[in-house]
């Protein structure tokens, strides 16, 4: 398979974005919790068309406003993480796990992100975090 077209986002979450496609789950992981909440991610993968991918990421935000997005208690939002072009569409944990590694890569010089306490918590398509987690944690 070849990949091609890449493009790394790394979006901030937004109420008005979500995937319009079809979606596959990729997995839910954990980026650390702590007594006050934590770093909880769900990761999909959206079909364009048999050549055009998504990657998103989909977060739980606590007193989101306006409430009216969800309900009081908070918001279910995404984010673009990546995108991408394929010569065919047989391989959707290759698609998958090439677009959470290039998300991976760039997070922590876009944001900050700190991997080091990431933990699989639901897997999906992928049902490990081999070969996933970045070389450098945190803040360049």
């Amino acid at each position: 398979m070849v990949i091609s077209n890449l493009s790394v986002e790394c979006s901030e979450i937004e109420p008005d974005l979500k995937p319009a496609g079809e979606t596959h789950h990729i997995f839910d992981v954990s980026l650390g919790a702590h007594p006050g909440g934590g770093d909880y991610r769900t990761y999909v993968l959206e079909k364009i068309d048999n050549r055009h991918w998504k990657l998103w990421v989909k977060i739980f935000v606590d007193e989101w406003e306006p409430s009216e997005i969800d309900d009081e208690h908070g918001a279910w939002l995404f984010g673009q993480q990546a995108s991408c072009e394929t010569n065919s569409d047989d391989d959707l944990t290759h698609i998958a796990k090439f677009l959470v590694a290039q998300t991976w890569a760039e997070e922590p010089n876009l944001y900050g992100t700190d991997f080091s306490d990431l933990t699989l918590e639901y897997p999906g398509l992928l049902s490990s975090l081999d070969g996933l987690r970045p070389i450098q944690c945190g803040a360049p």
